[in-house]
């Protein structure tokens, strides 16, 4: 229909800014990935605690770690994803969201997200996930990461479907970590990671259901042979290797433009 068009020309306008383009579709098992994140304890819809890595034990799951649960973007980007859970249904896909409990009543309670919910005191989870990206909260990288989080509003208006979809947010609680996405299970597998660059930056469902499709038609490695070669590359790897750079480029604006204007 006409959202979906408007949702993909905005992918493809926006220039490289949160189109999805840091998401890697990786088949792999890794021990060393899984180890402390399976172990980390999460409270259920009705505060019990539970094992994390007993919700992707028997299903795959698809997990959406968020940053802040009153932040706009945050909301936005639950509601884009919904949109999809019934194709992830029909995929037998699980979808679950975690987030800290700050806010997390009321993030439930309106209705943002549509799949099952896990509060993580403290970004437990988020912490254990191998090279999620940081939130600093200063320096001239603060400012350059706002224009982007500027820039990606209007592609997270066209997954939403417009203006009206667009769910105000507050300025409570903290954000120590960027959110995640991640295609997990059954068992310790992952076949697919996206790590969030700023607030916004979010894949797109199409690219997620791609995801999905590639993982029905793969059977992912296990055992010793993933163990050797998972670590050789991943997506995290790429996030820090795009933060190095940006960082040298920045400095190097900064020199010129201290020296020559």
């Amino acid at each position: 229909g006409g959202a979906a068009a408007a949702a993909a020309a905005a992918d493809d306008d926006d220039g490289g800014v949160g189109a999805g383009r840091v998401g890697r579709f990786m088949p792999v098992s890794t021990s060393a990935f899984f180890a402390d994140l399976a172990a980390s304890r999460v409270l259920d819809s009705n505060g019990n605690a539970v094992r994390f890595g007993d919700v992707w034990a028997r299903q795959r799951v698809l997990i959406r770690l968020f940053r802040r649960l009153g932040c706009a973007y945050c909301r936005g980007e639950a509601k884009v994803l919904s949109k999809c859970h019934d194709e992830l249904k029909a995929a037998n896909v699980r979808l679950v969201g975690c987030g800290t409990d700050y806010g997390a009543e009321e993030f439930v309670g309106l209705g943002f997200f549509s799949g099952d919910f896990y509060v993580s005191p403290d970004y437990d989870v988020h912490k254990h996930v191998q090279g999620i990206k940081q939130v600093k909260g200063q320096g001239l990288g603060t400012f350059a990461q706002w224009g982007k989080v500027k820039k990606s509003k209007p592609r997270l208006v066209a997954h939403l479907g417009g203006e009206d979809e667009w769910a105000p947010g507050n300025k409570q609680g903290t954000d120590p970590y960027y959110g995640a996405v991640l295609l997990v299970g059954p068992g310790d597998r992952l076949h697919y990671s996206y790590a969030q660059q700023f607030p916004g930056d979010f894949p797109s469902n199409a690219e997620i259901m791609d995801a999905v499709r590639a993982a029905e038609r793969r059977q992912p490695v296990t055992g010793g042979a993933a163990a050797a070669g998972a670590d050789a590359y991943s997506v995290f790897d790429s996030c820090v290797e795009t933060d190095r750079i940006t960082a040298v480029y920045l400095f190097v604006a900064v020199v010129v433009t201290t020296l020559f204007v």
